[in-house]
């Protein structure tokens, strides 16, 4: 034990890490909200370790270690967000736009894409692009995901088990979503949805929860040329907060705000937004390679003056910050971009098209107004007194002189050729189909089409588009479940209670904590005591489904029924059908439709054998008595009876209970 102090102090540059028993205690403050950051910019209350008495401190925390966070490190750190930021400049120009796009602030982008801003006096905006983002974001809700969590190993099933129940709770409990909906706003219109996943101490009365929370991208830089935010070499997230709250908490910052200058971009807000008395807190993620693995190091600080940093807490030093290793980021990218982790949205694909409908509409918006209001040439000769001519009340008009047939001429405006109208109506269908937004999708279906299966055949051509982005989000769902798993693994240690819907569909309360979770002790093959971290694969399914694929599923039983594939007789055919089929529920179908095979064969087995059974009894009867019968294998009823034929019912009995 001594050695294994001495190599823990050895670690430390002299100073002695706490022992295991002190570890947890430390992890256990933390846990309650004491001095452990919520990270995403959300400051923390760290006073309270700071405000023990001495006789509850630990010895070794009583000693102060050399800080590892210091000035030189975070002047470092802000020359890389400098960089970071000035990488990422044509990203955020380009979401901004798209804000603006989304705000139908049509113009005010066409102009300055054309370099024309002031010259048009009538704007006429247009909501087809709009209306694309509207009925995608519809369309995503509609897929919104829900995770499964299956065990790798067998004896990790019930673990698996338990966290299908609770996670969906924890998620439902800080409004998630709420959440995937923003994100997925934040995706159509953007192109990229960023998603962050910590641990807040301080949630649940101190217990501390899991907390899933929309990142806005123009507050998140990484580094520029890779396309996966785990292969950053360090992360930023910075956020605007106002000095005075931040000098009521950290009494230290008193007198050193006020050189913080802005500097991250922002969107073009409508009302007036006031930056000056707020400062910038960046929360600064970064990987080392520490004891032969790579750890997660977490530092929160405002100028020169750190809040907090990991590697200066004795819980997180040696294991990091988030025991996973991972960045708590996760992005779910609509149409990906080469050697970047920002995609590009429906805006960015379809705002062109968008532009010259509003033009052509603004055209002809404007043919169709002078068009329809008479105007004329009239000569200064002529003498008509305009007031009079320009009432249209007055039924005479006077004039000073004679009048020829040029005195007064009218306006003749050229009629909007059938050309036009036509390239117009083509750009619209051209938006439409680039950006995946069909009538079909938009739930106007062809005239003539009844059918559930045919409406849901267009339905599954028609969004295409859509089913990819969904499977995107999922990919990106399986990550952000996985790292949820890692949270509770990592902090879920004092037991909680959930309330669960039981597989009757009653109410059921839980106690969980993170006990099977942890690493677990096991035989190796050598016979030799070995340790296995648990490992849970996540599954993500669409969690309610569309009316029309309801509709479909439905017309397609009532077309099985009619067809007499659930009829037993029928059952080796009907299988062959259904091998060469896919539609969901169809393995329950086949395994019914196999019981129900089965049965039969049971039932028929079975009267055969009591047939063959009371064939000798006739026989036996002509030469024994009517006692001697009963011991040949009749009961009192006269029933034949066999061990063969009791195994039979049995089995047949057994077949047709309820599951």
């Amino acid at each position: 034990m001594d050695m294994e102090k001495q190599e823990r102090k050895t670690k430390a540059g002299g100073m002695a890490l706490p022992t295991p028993e002190e570890l947890m205690q430390l992890q256990r403050m933390r846990k309650a909200g004491q001095g452990a950051p919520e990270g995403a910019g959300v400051l923390q209350e760290r006073g309270e370790q700071e405000r023990m008495t001495a006789d509850q401190k630990p010895m070794e925390i009583m000693q102060k270690p050399m800080k590892c966070m210091n000035e030189d490190r975070l002047r470092e750190a802000t020359e890389t967000l400098e960089k970071y930021r000035a990488g990422k400049a044509s990203v955020e120009k380009r979401i901004i736009s798209a804000q603006q796009w989304w705000k139908m602030r049509n113009w005010e982008q066409i102009e300055a894409d054309r370099g024309t801003k002031g010259t048009q006096k009538r704007k006429s905006n247009t909501a087809w692009l709009w209306n694309c983002i509207v009925g995608k974001h519809a369309e995503a809700m509609d897929a919104f995901p829900e995770p499964l969590f299956l065990a790798r190993e067998k004896s990790d099933e019930i673990e698996a088990k338990h966290l299908s129940a609770i996670v969906p709770v924890v998620l439902a409990q800080n409004g998630f979503e709420e959440t995937y909906s923003q994100c997925a706003w934040q995706k159509e219109t953007e192109g990229t949805a960023l998603y962050g996943v910590f641990w807040d101490g301080r949630a649940m009365n101190g217990l501390g929860d899991v907390k899933v929370k929309k990142i806005n991208v123009l507050n998140f830089f990484a580094e520029p040329g890779i396309d996966e935010i785990q292969d950053s070499r360090n992360v930023f997230h910075v956020k605007m907060v106002h000095k005075e709250l931040l000098e009521q908490r950290y009494p230290e910052l008193k007198g050193k705000l006020g050189g913080n200058p802005r500097k991250v971009a922002e969107y073009i807000h409508d009302d007036n937004v006031d930056s000056t008395d707020k400062a910038m807190v960046v929360d600064w993620y970064y990987k080392l390679w520490q004891g032969g693995k790579q750890v997660l190091h977490y530092c929160q600080y405002v100028g020169d003056t750190v809040l907090y940093a990991s590697e200066d807490d004795p819980a997180c030093a040696e294991d990091g910050y988030y025991a996973d290793g991972l960045y708590p980021f996760v992005e779910d990218v609509l149409f990906p971009v080469a050697d970047s982790i920002y995609g590009i949205g429906y805006i960015d694909v379809g705002k062109d098209t968008q532009a010259d409908i509003d033009t052509m509409s603004q055209a002809m918006v404007t043919n169709a107004t002078v068009s329809s209001t008479p105007r004329y040439f009239a000569s200064k000769a002529a003498g008509i007194n305009l007031e009079q001519f320009m009432d249209m009340s007055n039924a005479i008009v006077e004039s000073n002189a004679s009048l020829g047939s040029d005195s007064v001429m009218p306006i003749t405006t050229p009629q909007l050729h059938g050309n036009a109208l036509q390239m117009y109506q083509s750009k619209i269908e051209e938006l439409k189909f680039i950006t995946g937004n069909t009538d079909v999708q938009n739930g106007t279906v062809p005239s003539g089409v009844t059918s559930g299966i045919a409406i849901q055949a267009l339905k599954e051509d028609a969004g295409r588009s859509s089913k990819d982005a969904s499977r995107t989000s999922y990919r990106a769902m399986k990550r952000l479940y996985t790292m949820v798993i890692e949270r509770i693994r990592q902090f879920y240690t004092m037991e909680r209670q959930f309330r669960i819907v039981g597989e009757d569909g009653a109410m059921q309360y839980m106690t969980y904590s993170n006990a099977g979770l942890q690493m677990q002790q096991t035989m190796g093959i050598d016979g030799l005591p070995a340790y296995r971290l648990p490992v849970i694969d996540v599954e993500v399914h669409v969690q309610r489904e569309g009316a029309y694929t309801r509709m479909a599923l439905n017309d397609l039983a009532t077309q099985f029924y009619q067809m007499g594939i659930f009829n037993p007789m029928m059952a080796q055919q009907s299988l062959m059908m259904l091998s060469m089929m896919e539609f969901k529920g169809k393995d329950s179908m086949v395994q019914k439709i196999m019981q129900g095979q089965q049965m039969m064969a049971m039932q028929q087995a079975l009267m055969g054998m009591q047939g063959t059974a009371q064939m000798p009894e006739r026989t036996e009867q002509k030469e024994k008595p009517q006692e001697d019968a009963v011991e040949a294998g009749k009961s009192e009823e006269g029933e034949a009876t066999s061990p063969a034929i009791d195994r039979m019912r049995a089995a047949l009995d057994e077949s047709i209970r309820p599951n």
